[in-house]
């Protein structure tokens, strides 16, 4: 071997020898997670349990800090910009990704964060106020939304992943509605109540209480099986709309360019954390089902949640204020 190779040689084993030394004192101070939405909500809550998680795993403290703001882009911004050496996470939802596209901001998320891993999947519903649209199927739906032209459904803002795909929906089928945005899930809920706005497509999260009283119906899981907490509802492909899906993925992620070794550590800590039982009690009763799906895995999950919602946009030249 010559000289020159063997410094070639010499200074790959450094590196990698570095980065394993990195890896063996990783955690070396404490670790911040970044919940990009306010405290108090199931976003938060996932962050919370998690931190306590990985705390327990590195023997080191894991702290939440919540930067909300235009739907999780603010805490995406605040990662890009902290030091690549694995001591900042966010929580990053799809919903995320897909505010990009009202935003018209690109999202690219290889170049933007290294994903860990998914650890919460949901599914989106849609909801009704029965004494508005008494219906009980996306069949029946179909047919007053014809009779009906016009009809308002609300969303938590404009270019909001209900928004998206309800729109592309109601395109598909030659539907005429009308779009009422508000900003956030909240107030949007409290019009599908009042019967100002009668129709929905949200996860289960925010709309649970009105369930359970009556005062919402839902009428179809778009997601490949019945979820178990309203196991009656039958689900889009059921009901004869297989392209009717809405997925929602909640994972981790870390800096972009943080060393492999680091990277490999956390997602096998984060994979013990969501298939744990402490994890998954958090959740039982709940529409969120723990899920630890595999970084690159996820990563393409989130990445299509964007495509998805752009191609959408741009197919229907949508705009949003």
């Amino acid at each position: 071997m010559n000289h020159a190779l063997r410094s070639v040689f010499t200074a790959i084993v450094c590196a990698f020898l570095a980065c394993a030394a990195n890896a063996e004192g990783y955690p070396s101070r404490v670790v911040t997670l970044i919940v990009p939405f306010a405290p108090g909500g199931p976003t938060d809550l996932m962050g919370r349990t998690i931190a306590d998680g990985l705390s327990k795993e590195f023997g080191q403290a894991v702290i939440v800090e919540n930067k909300p703001g235009a739907t999780g882009i603010v805490g995406l911004g605040a990662l890009e910009r902290s030091a690549a050496d694995g001591h900042t996470l966010l929580l990053l939802p799809s919903s995320t990704a897909v505010a990009h596209v009202a935003q018209k901001k690109p999202f690219q998320l290889s170049q933007q964060a290294t994903p860990l891993g998914n650890i919460l999947t949901q599914s989106a519903f849609i909801f009704v106020n029965p004494k508005v649209i008494d219906v009980t199927s996306l069949q029946e739906l179909v047919a007053y939304l014809r009779k009906n032209p016009g009809t308002g459904y609300t969303s938590s803002g404009a270019g909001s992943p209900s928004h998206l795909h309800t729109q592309a929906w109601a395109d598909g089928l030659g539907l005429e509605l009308t779009h009422v945005a508000y900003r956030g899930i909240a107030p949007a809920v409290m019009d599908v109540i009042g019967g100002r706005v009668p129709l929905i497509l949200s996860t289960l999260t925010s709309i649970k209480p009105y369930i359970e009283d009556g005062s919402i119906r839902a009428i179809a899981a778009l997601s490949p099986e019945r979820q178990a907490y309203l196991p009656n509802v039958k689900t889009s492909t059921e009901q004869g709309f297989p392209d009717f899906r809405v997925p929602v993925y909640v994972g981790i992620a870390v800096t972009a360019g943080t060393p492999e070794p680091i990277v490999l550590r956390l997602r096998a800590a984060l994979k013990r954390i969501v298939e744990g039982d402490a994890y998954r009690k958090v959740f039982d009763g709940s529409d969120g089902i723990p899920e630890y799906i595999d970084g690159p895995k996820w990563g393409a999950l989130i990445q299509d949640s964007y495509d998805s919602a752009a191609k959408i946009a741009r197919e229907r030249n949508l705009t949003f204020q």
